[in-house]
């Protein structure tokens, strides 16, 4: 009986495990492709891969990939398509785990792609909270769309130019409020979805996750996977690239 509880909690894991390496892969692409439609729809010409955004025929081992990146400093439709896409894809897919009398199966992709989504754009505004608290800026979209309000005059502007500007106002960004709207809705957003999701999903595979260590073992999923899925989205981010 052990021995058969044990398999079936492997069995399961493993499931899982595929489960959020492809989910995760699907989503980053759908999250870098929604940045490319919304640019081209403000008339910008980008190309977009597994990971990062750059000028249009570049690929990000070419030297000049973001010679012309500009950051509006505010939310534009490139900037503002991705993280949308992610809070919409998380709000969407943590509702559908309230549905009732769905299988276990489709509980659990669901249930990946509810996390997957989340995770996207929670761990970044993580990472950036951690780091302002350490005196240190790190840009992501939803940390940008704050800087037109902190220097009006100065933004849009050149990725190249703000590397120049940014080292003696670093203290002045991270002093101003309104630099942690954004990222403060899209924490909330998703960490919210992370909770109910799990939660759920914790109810649903009860019998598969007995164990607490099966149980931590699920939840941390992500971050087993994440470092091959790391490697393996940065080598399609350099082979496969859309130019929009």
């Amino acid at each position: 009986m052990r021995k058969d509880l044990k398999t079936r909690s492997f069995r399961f894991l493993f499931f899982w495990a595929r489960l959020v390496f492809l989910s995760l892969l699907l989503f980053i692409f759908l999250h870098e492709c929604a940045h490319g439609l919304g640019s081209k729809s403000e008339g910008l010409s980008v190309s977009t891969g597994f990971n990062r955004v750059g000028d249009a025929g570049k690929r990000p081992s070419d030297p000049d990939f973001r010679s012309n990146h500009l950051i509006s400093g505010q939310p534009t439709p490139g900037s503002l398509a991705g993280p949308l896409v992610n809070w919409f894809l998380a709000l969407l897919f943590t509702v559908l785990l309230f549905k009732k009398n769905i299988s276990k199966k489709i509980s659990a992709i669901f249930g990946a792609a509810a996390i997957s989504n989340s995770l996207l754009r929670f761990v970044p505004m993580t990472g950036f909270m951690i780091n302002a608290l350490l005196g240190r800026l790190v840009i992501e979209d939803e940390v940008s769309w704050g800087f037109r309000g902190i220097f009006p005059d100065r933004f849009p502007m050149l990725l190249s130019e703000f590397k120049g500007f940014l080292p003696t106002r670093g203290s002045i960004f991270l002093s101003n409020p309104s630099l942690y709207f954004w990222p403060a809705i899209s924490f909330l957003i998703t960490f919210i979805c992370l909770f109910l999701a799990y939660k759920i999903l914790l109810v649903v595979f009860k019998s598969e996750l007995k164990k607490p260590v099966n149980k931590v073992i699920f939840i941390l999923m992500p971050v087993i996977i994440w470092p091959p899925l790391l490697i393996l989205v940065n080598v399609l981010d350099n082979l496969v690239r859309i130019n929009w």
